[in-house]
């Protein structure tokens, strides 16, 4: 049992459950392992805590000493929400907003592109994008100049995370993110920005948003390269 999301993923801990019948001399024990982990006599159900793709195996005896053959029920887990970041370039006519995403469990799904206001704060859809490149690109900046653009990934058992420019001004924005170094820990990365008008270093707000309606702001430094 747990909470199922997209594309059979789980997007919680999951607890198993094992029930086996003989209706002649009854059942007499009932073992299980966890992927290539050691054989467990099952007793109670037990949970599977941690992200990530499980095999599990299970068999049973009866009192007559007959053993059933193995059987095997794959599990897959994704409690972490994906990582995004915005990637912004300007040329004289139009802005391209590429999401750099990273999904390491069940993998990257699509992205969604908004464009958002005060007036508007939900934003309207402008474009979802399901391939490895995960761009829209705005032909019409000057009719967009009060607003901004808000990036929704979603990964494969259907977590979300979201990433905005922050400013509601996509008209004066221009930059990119570079050097991107990816661990399973940690992502490191440098980043242009200039803002018209101001001086060329300046502090950038990126968030994520998971579906517990939590936002978990991130300030990073952005240097003028």
């Amino acid at each position: 049992h747990g909470s199922l999301g997209d594309n059979g993923w789980y997007v919680s801990s999951v607890h198993v459950t094992l029930n086996a019948s003989d209706a002649e001399s009854g059942v007499n024990d009932t073992y299980y392992k966890i992927n290539d982990g050691p054989w467990v006599l099952y007793a109670n159900s037990f949970q599977v805590s941690n992200s990530g793709n499980y095999s599990i195996t299970f068999y049973s005896t009866d009192n007559a000493g007959n053993v059933e053959p193995q059987k095997n029920q794959p599990l897959f887990i994704d409690k972490d929400i994906p990582t995004i970041l915005n990637d912004i370039h300007r040329s004289l006519n139009e802005i391209a907003f590429a999401a750099v995403v990273f999904d390491y469990t069940s993998g990257v799904n699509r992205v969604e592109f908004y464009l958002y206001s005060a007036e508007n704060p939900n934003g309207t859809l402008q474009k979802v994008d399901y391939s490895p490149l995960y761009c829209w690109i705005d032909r019409d900046v000057h009719h967009h100049q009060n607003e901004s653009v808000r990036q929704i990934v979603y990964d494969n058992a259907g977590n979300a995370a979201s990433c905005e420019d922050g400013w509601g001004d996509i008209g004066h924005i221009e930059g990119f993110v570079r050097d991107i170094v990816v661990t399973n820990t940690s992502i490191t990365f440098r980043s242009v920005l200039a803002w018209k008008g101001l001086l060329p270093l300046l502090p950038f707000k990126y968030t994520i948003t998971n579906y517990d309606g939590f936002v978990h702001p991130h300030w990073i430094d952005i240097y003028y390269l």
